[in-house]
């Protein structure tokens, strides 16, 4: 899990996909990892694990729902690794990123992890956010935030606390 610290308060948490590639596209499956992210060269599929991707069914989340949770998030927030996630594959970092900024559906994540954060080699990148719902056979309903299956774990917004699982099933 990785914790994001609002600048103005610490008592706010969520946690954030270290994902590097986005979808433009939903990424439909009824097989969860059993696809591999867009955008990698085939020399490097072998290196780099499949997503989860978004069950079929899946819908967008209507707009007034979304831009409710998504102003309940705007703001500068701090990424703070709680737990390393699965190991296994080499090739790809769990937390790339040290600060998110979130305006409405579009996010800017920055910095670098590791305390070597310094401006010729800490990464940017901009990344929307895509918003979908899936009703679970119970009744149950999952929000994902991604096109590639990253998706919320825990949202508890008065309590201050958003909890997500990326693409790649590190939570």
């Amino acid at each position: 899990q990785l914790e994001l610290r609002r600048h103005h308060s610490a008592h706010r948490w969520v946690t954030l996909p270290p994902m590097e590639i986005a979808a433009k596209e939903p990424m439909y499956t009824s097989t969860p990892f059993s696809q591999s992210p867009p955008g990698i060269p085939c020399c490097l599929a072998c290196c780099v694990p499949n997503v989860r991707g978004i069950p079929t069914g899946a819908q967008k989340m209507d707009a007034e729902e979304a831009q409710e949770l998504l102003s309940k998030l705007e703001g500068n927030w701090k990424v703070v690794p709680l737990d390393a996630g699965p190991s296994g594959n080499r090739y790809v970092a769990r937390v790339v990123f040290s600060d998110v900024h979130i305006r409405g559906d579009s996010m800017v994540l920055s910095g670098k992890q590791g305390g070597h954060n310094n401006s010729h080699s800490a990464p940017v990148q901009k990344q929307q956010i895509q918003l979908m719902k899936y009703t679970e056979a119970d009744g149950s309903t999952t929000i994902f935030c991604d096109y590639m299956g990253s998706k919320f774990i825990k949202i508890d917004l008065d309590g201050g606390e958003l909890e997500i699982e990326n693409a790649l099933g590190y939570a």
